[in-house]
């Protein structure tokens, strides 16, 4: 097997364990997130920091790219005036 395959195999397994350890780790509190956002009137605000906030930014963009009303805010500026986004009956997700 050549290194590049060899590299290719183990990368792919090292994703197989982490989605099967994910699903190990799901429960009733993800459905109630689901259901929740799925349900929301209003807006899903999503922050994070560093590295967790790049994939906040994604996650939000991709929300509304299904129709989901999301924003992502930076819990930085959020003190500095960007929490007027939030509304009655808005949400958060928060990603550490």
């Amino acid at each position: 097997m050549s290194e590049s395959l060899s590299k290719a195999t183990e990368m792919f397994r090292t994703y197989i364990d982490a989605i099967e350890s994910t699903r190990d780790l799901l429960s009733p509190a993800f459905s109630e997130a689901v259901e929740l956002i799925a349900g929301l009137d209003s807006i899903l605000i999503v922050t994070g920091l560093g590295k967790s906030g790049l994939v906040g930014q994604k996650a939000a963009a991709t929300l509304r790219s299904t129709g989901t009303q999301a924003a992502f805010v930076h819990p930085v500026e959020a003190l500095h005036g960007d929490l007027g986004i939030v509304r009655t009956g808005s949400a958060t997700l928060a990603i550490s």
